[in-house]
């Protein structure tokens, strides 16, 4: 609703803002939206919008965008700019006669407040007191051509100043819980590693199963109506279905040989050892039906309970699939790794029985030799920067101590 004001009220907004959305938090946006809605609401110019200097501008903003960022940097090749007493806001008219600056020919008078990062000062070597401080530019709130006066004034600058302030607020806390986010996820990845390392033959095995998962479930989506959330639900559910893993003794995952029936039933508390751990982390209890239930069988003579047919979960259905796939082309202490038409014709042949008939046959039609080449090539590593704003630092601190 916030861009379609700006649309229709004639605000501008900067693409790359636009472009963002799957990239700022929806609190960032609504209260940046809230914010610069406000300050349009006041009619203080033609035109006013904010652009972040590490997207590209749109065209018709791209030269005044630049031509700030050149006045702010003098040396091109530096970081940072000084920020000095009287000198935060850029203002300039043609009022007096002449431009300071050459602007685009639609301008009369601008204003231009830096959206900044501050930066730690430290003492200077050589005379023990502190540096000027210096920021790093996010970005700009621009106004273009003032209405009501002549040109901008000393009353305008401190306006756009506090507005400015503000929104560098909301962008700095949103990478700060981008931060976050890169912190949970590889959290789960080194947890994940550490478990898979137990056993050779299965390193890479829960980040690739994540990987799987989340292709059948995008495959999934319009027939499931499964939205982003419940996607990103089911990739972390794959990424941690063994986390049960951890509970089980490391010389029984490596144990070379038949198990014998105490051992298989130990082995077979890893989904209830780890559906019990993530019990205990509020943001992760919507996965735990993944973790829980990837080795049911629809025919009911899977484990931990032996439910069947639609008793199971869809996510434990698709993580199921996802790490029978990933074991079937892997190395196993007990058999050589499978060509990916065999693992097919597997899949193909335990359609109703192991496998949910519908969710295998979607996974069949997709491009399994995409996937697999994505695999190979190295994606699977580079997976899961996506979203996780519903987890957070709660869901961190559990799983990492």
């Amino acid at each position: 609703e916030a861009f379609s004001f700006f649309t229709k009220t004639g605000f501008t907004i900067d693409s790359s803002y636009v472009g963002l959305r799957g990239k700022f938090s929806e609190k960032v946006v609504s209260d940046m939206s809230d914010t610069l809605i406000g300050l349009f609401a006041k009619g203080l110019a033609d035109e006013i919008f904010i652009a972040y200097t590490h997207f590209s501008p749109n065209l018709r903003h791209k030269p005044v965008v630049e031509k700030f960022l050149d006045i702010a940097y003098q040396d091109k090749g530096q970081r940072y700019y000084i920020l000095e007493p009287g000198k935060e806001v850029l203002l300039d008219s043609d009022f007096d006669g002449s431009f300071k600056y050459e602007w685009p020919k639609n301008i009369h008078n601008i204003i231009v407040v830096p959206l900044t990062s501050k930066v730690k000062t430290h003492p200077s070597q050589d005379t023990g007191y502190k540096q000027p401080l210096t920021a790093r530019v996010i970005g700009m709130l621009v106004a273009i051509n003032r209405l009501d006066k002549p040109d901008f004034d000393s009353t305008d600058a401190k306006l756009f100043t506090s507005v400015a302030s503000e929104c560098a607020v909301f962008v700095e806390n949103n990478r700060l819980f981008g931060d976050l986010k890169e912190l949970f996820i590889g959290s789960l990845k080194a947890l994940t590693r550490s478990i898979d390392a137990k056993d050779r033959y299965t390193r890479g095995h829960s980040e690739r199963v994540g990987f799987i998962s989340k292709w059948i479930a995008e495959h999934l989506a319009e027939d499931e109506g499964l939205d982003q959330e419940q996607i990103q639900k089911i990739y972390l559910a794959g990424l941690l279905h063994d986390i049960g893993k951890i509970g089980i003794d490391e010389k029984l995952l490596c144990k070379v040989g038949r198990l014998t029936a105490k051992e298989k039933n130990r082995l077979r508390m890893h989904p209830s050892i780890g559906a019990n751990i993530l019990s205990g982390i509020r943001q992760m209890r919507d996965i735990i039906p993944g973790v829980l239930n990837h080795h049911e069988r629809v025919d009911g003579k899977g484990y931990p309970a032996g439910i069947k047919g639609d008793q199971i979960p869809l996510m434990g259905k698709i993580v199921g699939l996802a790490d029978c796939f990933d074991a079937m082309t892997s190395e196993r202490v007990y058999r050589d790794t499978m060509s990916v038409d065999k693992a097919i014709a597997e899949i193909e042949n335990r359609l109703g029985t192991q496998f949910d008939e519908k969710i295998a046959t979607v996974f069949l039609k997709s491009d399994i030799l995409h996937l697999w080449d994505l695999m190979q090539e190295g994606a699977v590593k580079t997976y899961g920067s996506d979203d996780f704003t519903q987890y957070g630092s709660a869901a961190v601190g559990t799983l990492i101590t």
